[in-house]
């Protein structure tokens, strides 16, 4: 997948599948999202299987700015359940949409964790909107601009019409 007679087939397969669900799962929440795909699934290794594939998707303002707004009115109706004294109610597009994110410092009631990724830590993933600043940045950290060392590159998908 990407990587030319790269070791570890079968662990790629695995991580190239979930990259899939992944950006099926974007785009049917942010059609026009445009990804960047990184990290050692997209480079060749003989020493180790990739472990996640790096994706961040950028999404137009306007659309980022419409899902949020659906998320929160999501949650606040199950947050004002809760308030009143109900089981709150479940959110499927706010969870279709946050199971995206890598989160980090997660706490729940039993444990907390420094980083929860999506698909079992198959993917390591983020969501921003499509703005020049964003896109420069995720540019030079990737490309390796921002550490001094040899520029490299990273996979662009642009979704199909």
């Amino acid at each position: 997948m990407f990587v030319r007679q790269a070791p570890y087939s079968s662990a790629r397969r695995l991580l190239f599948l979930r990259l899939r669900d992944w950006a099926d799962q974007c785009w049917s929440i942010l059609p026009k999202a445009e990804l960047w795909i990184d990290g050692s699934f997209v480079r060749y290794s003989a020493d180790q299987a990739p472990f996640d594939v790096d994706v961040v998707a950028f999404a137009e303002l306007e659309d980022f700015g419409a899902v949020w707004a659906r998320v929160r009115d999501e949650l606040k109706l199950a947050e004002e359940d809760a308030r009143l004294g109900g089981e709150p109610r479940k959110c499927p597009f706010a969870m279709q949409f946050l199971s995206l994110w890598t989160m980090k410092k997660v706490r729940t009631d039993r444990v907390s964790a420094p980083r929860i990724q999506p698909f079992g830590s198959s993917v390591d993933g983020f969501l921003t909107p499509k703005q020049t600043s964003a896109q420069y940045s995720w540019d030079r950290s990737w490309s390796g601009l921002a550490a001094g060392g040899p520029e490299k590159g990273y996979l662009e998908v642009i979704p199909s019409a």
